[in-house]
């Protein structure tokens, strides 16, 4: 679906939902339906095993992924990451630890 910038109102401010249904501001039912799916995915992505390895803010090589989910399901870790330099050693140890605190019981941390 293609939204067009020029169907875009600035200058509509409604903060409650109710406050749009009563002002006759509703949505085409095409958009409803695009809005709909795109949360229903952003659910079921929270609720994958691998969703700890999402919480960074970097581009990942795949072979980053593949180490950090593997590792990050480990109990204890103990591992050597080495490659090439610049190929994300540091995002991978981060991405692992991340994913090792959300695993963990709230006792641990």
């Amino acid at each position: 679906m293609v939204l067009r910038e020029v169907l875009l109102d600035s200058k509509l401010v409604f903060s409650k939902p109710q406050d749009r249904l009563f002002a006759g501001q509703i949505d085409r039912m095409d958009r409803f339906a695009l809005r709909y799916r795109a949360r229903k995915y952003q659910s079921e992505q929270y609720r994958m095993p691998w969703s700890g390895l999402r919480g960074q803010r970097t581009s990942l090589i795949p072979h980053q992924l593949h180490i950090a989910h593997d590792v990050g399901r480990r109990h204890a870790p103990r591992v050597l990451l080495a490659d090439e330099v610049g190929l994300g050693k540091t995002i991978e140890a981060g991405m692992i630890l991340h994913q090792q605190l959300l695993a963990a019981p709230p006792s641990a941390c």
